[in-house]
């Protein structure tokens, strides 16, 4: 897939993974660009969320959120994909959010995807072995939330085939 145009990013101040009302936005343009304004510069980490958009090379609806995570000290583009997505995941659940935290969830990952650490923030669209394993990624999610989408399926029927079989018991 493509870069995302037309989506909502917020900065995520608080490191909640949410887009609370009063944390900044802004839209990506055509090529998944962005910038905040008016930003103070500080040795805080946050969250950049990604949501929604049209996908740039099948023109289709994304239907999704990712993430990453950005020194606001640290000047310069910052990227949002599913590598990234994957690195601020982990480091929002986690209880300490310092550098050496962030530092040891991308060594785990790049260990884990056999990738060179250096490579975890860069464009997948400019290198084939990240687009293949921002595929994997994206393609990993959507079968884990298909599963959970059936099991909650399958629990909402059981419970409805329980309950119509105790009404039926007790008339």
């Amino acid at each position: 897939d493509g870069y995302i145009k037309n989506a909502t990013v917020c900065l995520d101040s608080n490191l909640n993974g949410l887009c609370d009302s009063n944390e900044k936005t802004t839209t990506s343009n055509f090529k998944g660009d962005f910038t905040f304004t008016n930003i103070v510069k500080s040795d805080k980490f946050v969250s950049l969320i990604s949501n929604g958009g049209i996908d740039t090379i099948t023109n289709k609806e994304f239907d999704g959120q990712i993430k990453t995570i950005v020194n606001l000290n640290d000047s310069g583009k910052s990227l949002v994909t599913p590598i990234t997505d994957m690195i601020a995941s982990s480091f929002i659940k986690s209880t300490t959010k310092d550098i050496d935290t962030l530092k040891y969830i991308e060594t785990k990952l790049a260990n884990n995807l056999n990738l060179d650490i250096s490579k975890l923030h860069n464009d997948p669209m400019k290198d084939k072995v990240l687009f293949a394993k921002a595929q994997e990624i994206v393609s990993f999610k959507a079968f884990v939330k298909n599963i959970a989408d059936k099991s909650t399926f399958v629990s909402a029927n059981t419970i409805t085939t329980q309950n119509d079989n105790i009404i039926s018991n007790a008339t």
